[in-house]
């Protein structure tokens, strides 16, 4: 049986490794952010850069209400969107999961955790299920690159700036 994996930042553009299918698909109730330190791919130790990670919505408008600069609620419609999330299901051949998970695991080592998630052809419950238990990974504030929102002049200041292997 062929492995998912749920791909939602570089992993969309950047593929290093054997896959069989790329196609679109949707993730309820996680958030993309630049809240999360590189120092490897997109910075250093000295100067980590900014990647972007999947969180959990509770997690983001928890740590959102104490900071006035980030999220607000723009109504129902918005609030019902912002419960989706875009990305890419990777299909990888089971001969070569092993050997992919190894890889993924390396990549994503600055602070994510992996996780399996349902994902859906469309951005709302009733669409058809794509994938159930797609292997993703997801930051969260106990990883020491969790950086929670930075100003925008930070944020946009340190991934211009920064650069890593």
């Amino acid at each position: 049986m062929p492995m998912h994996l749920f791909a939602y930042g570089s992993l969309v553009w950047k593929i290093d490794f054997p896959h069989l299918s790329v196609r679109p698909g949707c993730v309820r109730g996680l958030v993309r952010r630049f809240w999360q330190s590189d120092p490897v791919h997109r910075g250093t130790e000295a100067t980590p850069g900014l990647v972007v990670t999947l969180l959990d919505r509770a997690l983001v408008e928890r740590v959102a209400s104490n900071n006035d600069d980030e999220e607000s609620d723009d109504g129902a419609a918005e609030a019902e969107a912002q419960q989706w999330c875009w990305g890419a299901v990777v299909e990888i051949a089971d001969e070569e999961r092993d050997e992919v998970l190894a890889h993924l695991l390396h990549r994503e080592r600055a602070g994510y955790s992996m996780r399996h998630i349902d994902v859906h052809a469309e951005a709302n419950d009733a669409a058809p299920l794509l994938v159930d238990e797609c292997v993703v990974f997801v930051g969260d504030e106990s990883n020491p690159y969790f950086t929670g929102p930075l100003d925008v002049d930070e944020t946009a200041r340190r991934i211009a700036t920064c650069v890593g292997a």
